[in-house]
């Protein structure tokens, strides 16, 4: 099966981020929305299910969402037969695409994943554990068989499930970030889970998950500025928050989009420059 180099590409970038559509295959600088679209997804979907190296989930034109694409088990094989990435270290959905009723918080996060390998690049960092929850791993506890969320972390108290915990170096420093994206409107509840975040990591328990010295950074992401600043009102009248005003950054999802390295600042306006800063 020939291929051509975009649409390898794609498929290798199937292998890294999970789920893609047009859009983001655009924005991870394989090719245009328009090509993704037209020329490389058909190509990789063929005619047959037995031959098509990716699954894709379509969505009627009234529900405003752009079709969503992930590797099938034919394509996890063609990776690995072609680009050398063993089969074992590729995730897919095997049990098919099933991600309707949070099709925008996915995509969403997938953007966030995009721009922060860019950058990481840009700074010649190193990945050390990227989590996602839409991942599944085993249970902590061996005798219980379930899979449970990939970035879930359990205290004392409970148990917290990020979208998102990602630990990485640069310049010899080790650094942490929990991500949350927040599509929810209610303040109020968005407040409930960042004091969830303290509460988890007074107790150590992120810290133990990834070996890490210090309390995860918390980076919250919003597709609504104007519940972004509701938020930042209601920060500091929580007692648990108003006590870790420096662990919670904030940005807006069409900035992270554009400039990963920009708009970050704290709950009382103050910017953040150096938390993407392109000397790392």
């Amino acid at each position: 099966m020939k291929l051509t180099p975009a649409a390898v590409s794609t498929l290798e970038a199937l292998a890294t981020y999970y789920y893609l559509t047009p859009s983001l295959v655009e924005l991870a600088g394989i090719a245009t929305r328009r090509t993704a679209r037209d020329k490389i997804f058909p190509q990789l979907l063929k005619a047959r299910p037995s031959t098509s190296l990716v699954e894709c989930r379509r969505f009627k034109k009234t529900e405003g969402k752009e079709h969503l694409y992930a590797l099938s088990k034919r394509g996890v094989k063609y990776l690995n037969e072609v680009s050398g990435i063993p089969s074992d270290d590729i995730s897919f959905p095997k049990k098919g695409i099933q991600i309707s009723n949070h099709y925008d918080h996915c995509t969403a996060f997938i953007a966030f994943h995009i721009q922060f390998l860019k950058w990481l690049d840009e700074v010649d960092g190193r990945m050390i554990k990227f989590d996602r929850y839409f991942g599944r791993v085993p249970h902590p506890e061996p005798h219980r068989k379930e899979l449970i969320c990939a970035t879930t972390v359990y205290h004392r108290d409970g148990q917290i499930s990020p979208d998102g915990m990602v630990k990485f170096e640069t310049n010899g420093n080790e650094k942490l970030y929990a991500i949350e994206i927040h599509h929810d409107k209610k303040s109020g509840r968005i407040i409930d889970q960042l004091e969830k975040h303290v509460i988890a990591a007074n107790d150590g328990a992120p810290q133990a998950r990834y070996q890490h010295s210090t309390h995860p950074f918390v980076l919250n992401i919003f597709d609504q500025p104007n519940v972004m600043e509701n938020v930042r009102k209601r920060f500091y009248s929580s007692p648990i928050l108003n006590a870790e005003t420096q662990g919670f950054l904030f940005n807006t999802l069409e900035q992270v989009k554009q400039d990963i390295s920009k708009g970050w600042h704290y709950a009382n306006g103050e910017i953040e420059p150096h938390l993407f800063n392109k000397k790392a």
